[in-house]
């Protein structure tokens, strides 16, 4: 189920409900004076999504901050030379 909006230039703003988003609208019919008219496309009408739906949505996005010691697999700890120059082989 899909809702397209399209722009009539005499006309206005139009919706049109459909029942498959299989093809793509990128034009349609004026209900009123039958001239082609182009799609708008709009930002998606959060305001009528439930509240916490649209909560988890929008901290999806975000980065979550943690902390060092919050990681959890393998902690990785730095190596160190097993020579006291480093930069010499063997």
């Amino acid at each position: 189920m899909a809702f397209y909006t399209f722009r009539c230039k005499d006309c206005g703003d139009f919706t049109e409900h459909h029942h498959s988003i299989k093809e793509e609208k990128t034009f349609s019919f004026c209900p009123r004076c039958e001239i082609r008219s182009e799609r708008l496309y709009l930002a998606p009408h959060t305001f009528t999504m439930n509240k916490a739906l649209k909560n988890k949505l929008d901290r999806g996005s975000e980065p979550k901050k943690m902390k060092k010691e919050n990681i959890t697999g393998s902690k990785l700890k730095p190596k160190k030379p097993q020579s006291s120059r480093p930069w010499q082989l063997g």
